[in-house]
């Protein structure tokens, strides 16, 4: 009877431990990127701005690669950068999964680029254009 009691104090410590570990985190502030009512992902970081600016360099970049009429869900594949990986459709870098991603989600940025991976390659060849891309 005592180790169990003892056992139980010593979850109880530990989960108030990690719960007052994950309350002193600071604010994640975030974004939804979508397209067309499609959600496709959602990305954080430690201010406002930041994230605004991280949306604005995807979203440009979306436009791009949505104009490519024969994009497939094979074109869309994980690359380990020095640091991070980062998610390229064909030869297009996409977006990079930053720590700040992968932690919200209590995962690794590599298994989020995975995640990630997988949500884009679903949803950007439905999105694609209709008509090939102009050559300029």
């Amino acid at each position: 009877m005592r180790k169990q009691i003892a056992a139980y104090v010593l979850v109880g410590a530990v989960l108030s431990h990690c719960l007052l570990a994950h309350a002193q985190l600071p604010p994640s502030f975030q974004q939804t990127l979508a397209i067309g009512g499609t959600e496709l992902i959602t990305i954080r970081g430690q201010s406002q701005e930041d994230v605004r600016i991280r949306a604005d360099i995807i979203y440009a970049r979306l436009a791009w690669i949505l104009a490519d009429s024969t994009l497939s869900r094979h074109d869309i594949w994980v690359k380990m950068t020095s640091s991070e990986p980062a998610i390229y459709v064909k030869d297009r870098l996409l977006i990079t999964v930053m720590l700040q991603d992968s932690n919200y989600n209590d995962t690794t940025p590599n298994k989020q680029a995975q995640i990630w991976r997988g949500r884009f390659a679903e949803t950007l060849p439905m999105l694609k254009s209709a008509d090939p891309p102009s050559k300029t």
